[in-house]
């Protein structure tokens, strides 16, 4: 057989991680991967199509499974589906450097604000004694 037709059969999953239902089975860990479990970096940064987007999802899917995140609550902090959440800034004047700050705390805060409001089983069950913030 020849390599143009091994190459064209060949399927290494969809092009869009938000639509990869397979990017489990063949997910392999890379650097930033491992930089970001060890909790060397909280950012990736990257063009589209860079990866960003595979690492989130198997960062979510794994979390629980994961050593390094034994004792870590993973909170998604955007949505893979739709717009993307800040598209709304673009339709606002340039901020100042310290509205963009208030802008990102009041958004981490509106996270956890929401996650907390989601373990309202577990509170009441006494499973979470105390949240803290690092």
């Amino acid at each position: 057989m020849l390599t143009s037709n091994i190459l064209s059969n060949l399927s290494i999953g969809e092009s869009i991680a938000e639509t990869d239902e397979g990017l489990d089975r063949y997910f392999v860990n890379t650097h930033t991967f491992n930089v970001l479990l060890r909790g060397e970096k909280d950012i990736v940064a990257g063009d589209k199509g860079t990866g960003k987007t595979a690492l989130y999802r198997i960062l979510i899917k794994r979390a629980r499974s994961l050593p390094e995140l034994r004792n870590v609550q993973v909170i998604p902090a955007f949505n893979l589906t739709g717009n993307p959440i800040f598209q709304e800034l673009l339709k606002v004047p340039v901020q100042t450097e310290g509205q963009y700050i208030a802008f990102w705390k009041t958004y981490f805060l509106s996270l956890v604000g929401n996650w907390t409001l989601d373990q309202e089983a577990l509170v009441r069950q006494n499973a979470i004694r105390r949240v803290e913030f690092f």
